[in-house]
């Protein structure tokens, strides 16, 4: 059985100096990456559906097919005069089909 102490042993390459916590932090970071999805306005199918929220006033519910929407990311829709940003605040992906989702989304706050 390890000891907390013997993970925070720091280790050196190519005079780069890492302690075992701030390798946690970083892997933290990089797997919560907010991550950019963009989707596009067109009079065809779009492979969306957005809605305002009738149970919560400024917030969003979008479904849509793509896998790897998460918490936090930002969903991007461009039409042809400007792009709207959002912030998925919660995703439920769908069983079948796996990557289909429904998500709520507030207005993005750079």
């Amino acid at each position: 059985m390890s000891t907390s102490n013997e993970l925070i042993h720091p280790i050196q390459t190519s005079a780069i100096v890492v302690r075992g916590a701030g390798i946690l932090d970083f892997l933290r970071r990089w797997l919560h990456k907010q991550v950019v999805h963009h989707y596009q306005v067109c009079n065809r199918v779009s492979g969306y559906v957005f809605e305002v929220s009738s149970e919560h006033p400024g917030e969003y519910l979008m479904t849509a097919y793509k896998y790897g929407v998460k918490q936090g990311d930002v969903i991007e829709i461009h039409n042809a005069v400007d792009t709207k940003k959002y912030q998925v605040q919660d995703i439920d992906y769908y069983t079948n089909p796996p990557e289909m989702w429904c998500a709520r989304l507030s207005d993005f706050l750079a």
